[in-house]
């Protein structure tokens, strides 16, 4: 019980955007243990509500920036919710931009899908590919039209077409 509850301790200290300096890791953590109902590991919340100093902290101490299960990942928390400061250290830092979840969903999906364009840019800029499908056989456009973003819709549409998808 006493790693969950430094787990949960950790979680609260990302959300409160507290500096590492206060953190010291007991051994036996795993930092990549999934808890609570949406199953996120401590650097996929630090993605989405931490710092790039704690971001960094987790990394150093074990954390695996492209360890997916089902719901999500470090970068498509980030992409989500539209931290390009984040995006940008995680790709820099090695995750994969073109990262299937179980379900198939990208980064990018999940930038489109929360009107992210600045997200959506970076993504790009960084090799996103528009075409990957997911379990649904959508892409990002057809995720960005689901949801209603029509300005992100609009921007992929406009995209350059690759010669392999012609």
């Amino acid at each position: 019980m006493n790693e969950i509850k430094t787990i949960d301790e950790l979680i609260k200290i990302i959300r409160e955007k507290s500096s590492v300096d206060k953190i010291k890791l007991c051994d036996t953590l795993n930092l990549n243990e999934r808890i609570g109902d949406d199953l996120r590991t401590p650097l996929t919340y630090a993605a989405a509500f931490g710092t790039i100093e704690m971001i960094d902290f987790l990394l150093k101490n074990g954390a695996l920036i492209n360890y997916t299960r089902a719901w999500s990942s470090p970068l498509h928390e980030a992409s989500a919710w539209g931290r390009v400061d984040i995006i940008k250290y995680l790709i820099e830092h090695g995750a994969q931009v073109n990262l299937q979840l179980d379900t198939g969903d990208t980064p990018l999906m999940c930038a489109a899908a929360h009107g992210e364009m600045d997200a959506v840019k970076l993504l790009l800029s960084y090799g996103a590919n528009i075409y990957i499908q997911d379990d649904r056989g959508g892409n990002a456009i057809d995720v960005a039209g689901e949801k209603g973003e029509e300005e992100v819709e609009n921007f992929l549409l406009s995209c350059p077409i690759p010669p392999s998808k012609i």
